[in-house]
């Protein structure tokens, strides 16, 4: 089992990034490398389930498991046809200016004589650190996106049909 921990100071409120977080039609806007994404629902109900792919074999399946409107959000994503297992905690602070979007990563790998590592070396810092970094900076210029849209009159959601499965209409999401 193994824990890593990232955070980004994003200039907007916490209810539109958490908006965006929880957009299953906006996922790959955040998301580095996600292709076809999936919902079962809205992401921001308990229950709801996304698949994502991401080129080639990797592909990942979530699950929502809790949910704090505007404040706090986990998914249990599981990888490599079930290797690793994360549940992912993203935590939306209010700042000065904006939100301080922290997500904390709990895994667990099932790669026998692996199982007991702790990540740190299965995983090289510097590639870890990219990854994180990619995360963060979509997570701006998704946001950055919205309020232009927004400040413009436009729709800052273009995923309106999972918008409004969100807010109890009957039709499904993407």
């Amino acid at each position: 089992m193994g824990r890593r921990t990232a955070s980004v100071d994003i200039a907007a409120a916490p209810h539109a990034v958490y908006s965006i977080y929880t957009d299953g039609a906006r996922w790959s806007e955040w998301q580095p490398g996600a292709k076809h994404v999936v919902t079962s629902g809205p992401l921001g109900q308990v229950g709801s389930r996304l698949a994502a792919s991401y080129g080639g074999p990797f592909k990942i399946k979530a699950e929502v498991l809790e949910v704090d409107p505007d404040r706090s959000h986990a998914m249990r994503i599981v990888e490599l046809a079930g290797l690793v297992t994360c549940v992912t905690t993203a935590r939306f602070e209010p700042r000065a200016g904006g939100t301080r979007l922290e997500m904390t990563f709990d895994y667990k790998a099932k790669l026998g004589l692996f199982d007991k590592m702790s990540g740190d070396e299965m995983v090289p810092r510097s590639r870890r650190t990219a990854r994180a970094s990619r995360r963060s900076r979509s997570a701006k210029r998704a946001s950055r996106r919205s309020d232009l849209q927004g400040a413009r009159g436009a729709s800052p959601h273009r995923g309106a049909r999972h918008r409004s499965a969100a807010l109890g209409s009957a039709r499904p999401g993407p």
